[in-house]
């Protein structure tokens, strides 16, 4: 699984990887610390022939008041210097709660790589924060776009 890296808003709050993966964000009055959760599912895109699937999967612990999610599915050509470019994009102001929302997005097939990118930014129990993170690579051969 994809070990999510937080990158908190307020210095009191620390970057932690949790098994399974997840975001450890700001605890929450009462002092008891709430986890959303965010993985790649599966831990890379998959083909399904004239199209790339990516998928990811959130649920919370406690729903956090703000929760905005962008993810990219994105590509890089197989020719020498190529970088990364974003081939479709999803954004979502759905508040996650306890159980699993799943958001997929599909782009045209290319051979090469791809990857799916996660950026999150929220605010729970009155506190700020904002994680990114991405998906293992997924090679794609010529012949696998038909």
């Amino acid at each position: 699984m994809i070990s999510i890296r937080c990158a908190a808003v307020l210095s009191v709050v620390l970057a932690v990887a949790m098994v399974g993966a997840g975001c450890v964000y700001p605890t929450v009055p009462g002092g008891t610390a709430k986890a959303c959760d965010l993985r790649f599912q599966p831990s890379k895109p998959i083909v399904t022939g004239p199209s790339v699937l990516g998928q990811l999967a959130v649920v919370c612990d406690v729903a956090p008041e703000r929760h905005e999610l962008t993810m990219w599915l994105e590509h890089r050509a197989r020719t020498p210097g190529a970088s990364w470019q974003a081939r479709n994009e999803l954004t979502s102001n759905d508040i996650p709660g306890t159980t699993k929302t799943i958001h997929q997005l599909l782009a045209a097939c290319l051979p090469g790589a791809w990857r799916v990118r996660a950026h999150v930014v929220g605010t729970l129990g009155g506190t700020a924060f904002e994680f990114t993170d991405k998906s293992t690579n997924r090679l794609v051969g010529e012949n696998e776009c038909t």
